[in-house]
């Protein structure tokens, strides 16, 4: 059983994803723009990790595998969103992006951390056991890694066509 608490915590994480009601304030349409000056994702873009990180977010995230998997792993991937976007966000400003282009990172940088200590508060009363701990302990583990999965894609993504264009130039 999933506590009304953490189906709380799911819902304010969901509410806030997609503008609080606004839904030109929505992740994905602030995202939209900052990828479409970069020369607009294409279908060859989708990488086999993206799905992987896709596929763990929704199960944990709906609880499939149980409450402390999906406690562990939001938690983690919400506390570890901003260290990474800021980051970036530094970067994007120094190649001089506009507030605007930048505002996905922005609005991320500033909920997700919120997010990820509602989600360890609201599930500190279900933490009654060193197995609940190692449990919550794996779900952050299994979203961390798909995240970083995500980053090789990328990686090697841009490596790739690297070496093509070098191909293609001899």
């Amino acid at each position: 059983m999933v506590p009304f608490e953490m189906r709380e915590e799911l819902y304010h994480n969901l509410y806030d994803e997609f503008g609080q009601g606004n839904f030109s304030q929505a992740h994905p349409n602030l995202f939209e723009p900052l990828m479409n000056s970069f020369g607009r994702p294409r279908e060859d873009d989708i990488n086999p990790e993206t799905c992987h990180l896709l596929n763990t977010k929704i199960n944990i995230c709906w609880f499939a595998d149980g409450l402390h998997y999906g406690m562990g792993g939001m938690g983690a991937l919400e506390l570890a969103i901003p260290l990474q976007q800021r980051r970036v966000l530094a970067h994007l400003r120094r190649r001089g992006l506009s507030e605007e282009m930048v505002k996905f990172f922005v609005v991320h940088c500033e909920l997700d951390e919120e997010h990820g200590e509602g989600w360890f508060n609201a599930g500190l009363p279900y933490i009654r056991t060193d197995e609940d701990f190692q449990k919550i302990f794996d779900g952050a583990m299994r979203m961390l890694e798909a995240r970083a999965g995500v980053y090789d894609g990328i990686l090697k993504g841009i490596l790739s066509r690297r070496s093509q264009q070098q191909v293609k130039k001899s």
